[in-house]
């Protein structure tokens, strides 16, 4: 029998400093208190050199190009990802598979509901 874990460590990749905040808030009611922020996605590839993470919250909407990269990268590592978005659908690397979608605004129940406890 698999017993999945809580995430031990997140990175959160959201520009918009009042809901990096809240999303970190979130994640720290649902018992993930390691979290990582950047706000820009030249800070989440100098956090991705130094760490792995077990879960990453990606704002999808911060640049196509940069944030097609930062995706691929987090897959192709097997880390599991939720894209946060104020948008309908995404175009995912294929490397993402099944990735979690996050429409903003979020609440705490939609946010536990999409990490894998």
């Amino acid at each position: 029998m698999t017993v999945e874990r809580a995430p031990a460590l997140v990175l959160v990749v959201e520009d918009q400093p009042d809901t990096a905040e809240m999303t970190e808030v979130m994640l720290t009611e649902i018992d993930i208190s390691d979290v990582r922020i950047a706000a820009t996605f030249l800070e989440a590839e100098d956090l991705l050199t130094e760490e792995h993470f077990d879960l990453a919250i990606l704002d999808f909407n911060m640049g196509e190009a940069a944030s097609w990269s930062i995706a691929k990268r987090l897959c192709d590592e097997g880390t599991q990802i939720i894209v946060t978005t104020t948008k309908g659908a995404l175009q995912l690397p294929s490397s993402c598979g099944e990735a979690s979608i996050l429409k903003k605004p979020y609440s705490l129940n939609d946010l536990a509901a999409l990490v894998r406890l």
